[in-house]
Order: C-alpha cells, then sequence, then structure tokens
C-alpha cells in the first residue's frame, strides 16, 4: 500500500506542476537507483513477492520535439531468494533494453522491450529471457526525477545455465519506483 500512496503522490505533483518538457530535456546520460516489489512465479514451484534493489543506467536521444529514444541496463537484487516462501529462486535480474518515450506535460512517458538474464539458485545459473517496460518519470530537483515502472520478465527453464527449476518458465512483474538522475 505504502508504494500505491507513492505513486499517487508523484502523478499528483506531476500533474499539478506548470513546468513542459520537451524532449532536449530528457537527452543525455543517466543513472539510478530503485526499489520493487517484485512478484516470482512459474517454475513450478509457486508465487511469492520480493523486494528487488536494482540500480541503472542509460542514454537518450531527442529524436523532435516530443520522442525520446534511449538504451538502458538493470542490474537488480531480490531478496528472499526462496527461502522457503515458494516461487522460484531467482537471486538477481540483469537487463538491456532499448526505450522509446514522449513527453507528456512535464513528465516522460515510456516503453522498453530488451534482453534479461535471470540468476537462479544458489550457484547462480543464468537462464535467459525478456523484459517488457512501460513507465513514467517526472522531474522533482534540476536534474534529479521521480520514476514509476511496471516491468515484465520472462526467463527460459534451462535457457543459458542449465536445468531449469521445475516444469515451466520463471517469470517476475515488478512495480518500480525510484529516482533518476539526469546529466
Amino acid at each position: 500500500m505504502k508504494i500505491k500512496g507513492a505513486i499517487l503522490a508523484a502523478a499528483v505533483a506531476a500533474a499539478a506542476s506548470p513546468v513542459y518538457a520537451d524532449a532536449t530535456q530528457w537527452s543525455g546520460l543517466s543513472f539510478g537507483a530503485t526499489v520493487s516489489n517484485a512478484r516470482v512465479s512459474g517454475g513450478g514451484q509457486g508465487s511469492t513477492n520480493r523486494l528487488g534493489l536494482a540500480l541503472r543506467g542509460g542514454y537518450n536521444w531527442a529524436v523532435g520535439e516530443n520522442l525520446v529514444v534511449g538504451a538502458h541496463a538493470n542490474a537488480m537484487d531480490l531478496s528472499g531468494a526462496n527461502g522457503g516462501r515458494g516461487g522460484p529462486n531467482i537471486r538477481r535480474i540483469y537487463d538491456v533494453r532499448l526505450q522509446v518515450g514522449y513527453t507528456l506535460g512535464n513528465g516522460l512517458l515510456y516503453a522498453g522491450i530488451g534482453a534479461a538474464q535471470g540468476a537462479m539458485g544458489a550457484a547462480g545459473n543464468r537462464h535467459d529471457g525478456s523484459v517488457v517496460a512501460f513507465g513514467f518519470q517526472s522531474p522533482m530537483i534540476d536534474h534529479v526525477d521521480f520514476q514509476v515502472e511496471v516491468a515484465s520478465y520472462h526467463f527460459q527453464s534451462g535457457g543459458g545455465g542449465g536445468a531449469g527449476p521445475g516444469g515451466g518458465n520463471p517469470q517476475s512483474m515488478m512495480l518500480t519506483v525510484g529516482f533518476v538522475y539526469r546529466h
């Protein structure tokens, strides 16, 4: 419930701000830190919610007055790796993605798609996968933005790291909030 309150507060603040963004505001290098609520499921092992902490970075280019394209990477650590609570034992998630954004009011509405890799089990076996994400980024103070994102990760069972957990494909749906510094 705390995450929903933070998202609502950010949306109200973004909507109330008189500033209007153009695509050049979003051009350049960016990096940040996020917190996620990750719903991990699949692999024939049930499902569970986990806390995720991530670092991210990327670069955006303005393409016209309101359009932004970029390349971004994320590295996330998931807490409670299995811990007897159900769900596949996804310990870490890495992704590289291409994003397209559109300036909306004073913020940036974006979508991304890319390749992902999950580190599974105590040995950290790698499983290849994909990510699809949708998000909104809004300025808070000079060069610092609040970001909210929903991302869906799907991994192959056994892809790139040996036998997969259980009989199905591990996956994770995440709600992420964080801060991004734009340079």
